[in-house]
């Protein structure tokens, strides 16, 4: 499977590394308006490929998460 995340924050990178340990996925797509962020976290990953285009990722990916942070 092949899995993007859309946002490279805290819940992004957390979601990112848990994913990195699984071995039904076989790729990870990484997008984030800030593309140092994107480009950094996917350096430390191994299935992880850095994309600058959110229709790149999603057109990639089988599964897409958009991790969002509601503050209360």
């Amino acid at each position: 499977m092949k899995v993007g995340i859309i946002g490279c924050g805290f819940i992004g990178n957390t979601l990112a590394n848990a994913i990195e340990g699984m071995d039904e996925i076989e790729e990870l797509y990484l997008f984030d308006h800030t593309i140092s962020c994107t480009e950094g976290l996917a350096a430390t990953l191994l299935k992880a490929k850095s994309t600058s285009k959110v229709e790149e990722l999603i057109t990639k990916a089988d599964l897409v998460i958009e991790p969002l942070h509601k503050a209360q």
